[in-house]
């Protein structure tokens, strides 16, 4: 109550002096609720051993999201000595009492071999279970595991499903991977009305893939209807994020006057930047267009 300001005027002091009242008779939320405040110093001073003493104790009466504050916190050190194979441990309490982040957790801790052995196949297990949760970011991450085959065998048609749940929740890199197989005919019917939309959402995120592969769609005219102004924004949005393909391109549309003023100085600009990245095409045009300018 006087945490949340519910029927009394909200008191974050007297909400750690009940809570902490309560926790000392072993009331286990109250635990978590201790280590919580201790952690963020919010009516006590800070303090991120006595939150680790906290979570441990409301740990070790079997709650899970104390089990995986608990295992956070060996992870990063914080308050406590890192400690990566306990922290697994009771990242993999949590996860198997239904705790989404814990499975997560475990799903990488399996993939990257941090706190046990690496065992993709278990971590396709983890994932999975989190994915049926609705995580979009498992979600993704299994259309990738089986689109590449690991821990599973590879079936681009189950990777399509899986990028699709993602896609649908708004996660961009899934977008953008639904677009590529429906550019490529993969896992699902070629389409190329449903790969420029799903660029088209993943480029609205300001994904600069998705931005340069649409921007490439309509620059070339081969499967949307040519739009040169639309590819120059498109490329120049990938372009100021640092993606030299996009550089490359935005100075080829300045250098030939496509969808923008001719300008021969922005398109040594822009291929400067893409050899500069280490863009070979970016160099070769940039040294072309020297040479040219420079014998005129």
């Amino acid at each position: 109550m006087y945490e949340t300001g519910k029927g009394v005027p909200r008191d974050p002091t007297q909400a750690f002096y009940w809570y902490l009242k309560a926790a000392e008779q072993g009331h286990t939320l109250a635990k978590n609720n201790v280590a919580a405040l201790y952690g963020k110093g919010v009516g006590v001073p800070q303090s991120d051993e006595r939150a680790v003493f906290w979570f441990r104790k409301a740990a070790e009466d079997g709650l899970a999201d104390a089990q995986f504050n608990l295992a956070v916190r060996l992870t990063s050190g914080l308050g406590v000595p890192r400690d990566d194979a306990l922290a697994t441990a009771w990242f993999a309490k949590a996860a198997e009492a239904g705790d989404l982040g814990a499975q997560l957790a475990l799903g990488q801790a399996y993939a990257n071999g941090r706190g046990l052995a690496r065992d993709d196949a278990s971590s396709v297990k983890w994932f999975e279970r989190a994915a049926l949760q609705g995580s979009a970011l498992a979600q993704h991450i299994l259309g990738n595991r089986y689109q590449i085959g690991r821990g599973v065998k590879a079936d681009e048609a189950v990777a399509a499903q899986w990028y699709a749940k993602a896609a649908e929740q708004g996660y961009a890199a899934a977008q953008y991977n639904l677009g590529l197989l429906y550019g490529s005919g993969k896992g699902v019917e070629k389409d190329v009305v449903q790969e420029a939309s799903w660029y088209a959402k993943a480029a609205a995120q300001g994904l600069p893939d998705a931005q340069f592969n649409l921007g490439l769609m309509f620059a070339t005219g081969s499967t949307l209807p040519k739009d040169a102004e639309q590819a120059v924004i498109l490329y120049r949005k990938a372009a100021m994020s640092g993606m030299s393909n996009a550089q490359n391109n935005l100075g080829a549309m300045y250098e030939n006057g496509e969808g923008v003023a001719k300008d021969l100085s922005q398109a040594i600009e822009w291929y400067r930047k893409a050899a500069s990245a280490g863009n070979e095409w970016g160099r070769r045009n940039l040294q072309r267009l020297l040479d040219t300018t420079r014998s005129d």
